[in-house]
């Protein structure tokens, strides 16, 4: 990202911006966010640069939901691995 207008964190710059290193990328970022800014907010959301998020009904969702307990939401997949796999999909 090259506008300073908008604050961000290129902390894998080092990565070709490419598809398949879309996992890599979450895999560097997830421990940024907890050794960081973990206790600045209740919630993560992690989307890709193929998907929309309507922040209203984002909110309204998860009022269901205690913030001091884990979740994860998203979709739970069984395809080639014995015990499946989740996926952000769903």
């Amino acid at each position: 990202m090259n506008d300073c207008s908008i604050p961000h964190l290129a902390i894998w710059k080092d990565l070709p911006n490419v598809y398949l290193n879309s996992h890599n990328k979450t895999i560097l970022a997830w421990p940024y966010v907890y050794r960081n800014i973990s206790n600045e907010y209740d919630w993560y959301y992690k989307g890709e640069d193929d998907g929309y998020l309507i922040v209203e009904n984002l909110r309204t969702f998860l009022r269901n939901f205690d913030p001091n307990k884990p979740h994860y939401f998203g979709a739970w997949l069984k395809s080639y691995l014995p015990k499946g796999y989740n996926s952000g999909a769903g």
